[in-house]
């Protein structure tokens, strides 16, 4: 039975949350590496076992608001177990777990509202608000087919319709 404060549950929104402002698709949470060296040791860790009755992915999909789909991954590397929970990054909202949102900073886990200015960055980036090329508003507005063509007759390309 894995203890009922599994310390590593609120990694989720963390790393859901941190995923959306890196602009990843996914976070990770893996047990049997060394966080320091990166050498594999292996892990005990059970994902199938019980929470409070319940089984572990059942326990963590129940407490995440809205509904990500999280899996566990096992490995066996150089006759060491290692397992990984892939998280996926949030998408239009932020990720919550048993009502509290959290984000990384470093290498701690902190409830993003105590931040502001990263929940507000967060809230930018899944807004898709968060400056881009493709949303950067140009400092020419006058912008004509003529100038167009000038532009790339300048470069030596000839546009035609």
């Amino acid at each position: 039975m894995v203890r009922s404060t599994w310390n590593r549950r609120i990694y989720i929104s963390a790393l859901s949350n941190a995923a959306a402002i890196c602009r990843q698709e996914y976070g990770y949470l893996v047990w049997g590496v060394n966080n320091e060296t990166h050498e594999v040791l292996g892990t005990k860790f059970n994902y199938r076992a019980d929470v409070k009755g319940e089984p572990l992915g059942h326990y963590l999909a129940r407490q995440l608001k809205p509904d990500i789909v999280f899996s566990f991954h096992e490995v066996d590397f150089d006759n060491k177990r290692v397992v990984l929970l892939e998280i996926p990054g949030a998408k239009n909202v932020l990720t919550f777990f048993d009502g509290m949102r959290y984000i990384r900073i470093g290498s701690s886990k902190v409830s993003v509202a105590k931040y502001p200015d990263r929940e507000a960055h967060l809230f930018e980036v899944l807004s898709n608000k968060e400056k881009t090329i493709d949303s950067i508003e140009s400092e020419y507005q006058d912008l004509t087919f003529e100038r167009l063509f000038t532009y790339y007759a300048g470069r030596g390309i000839s546009l035609k319709f």
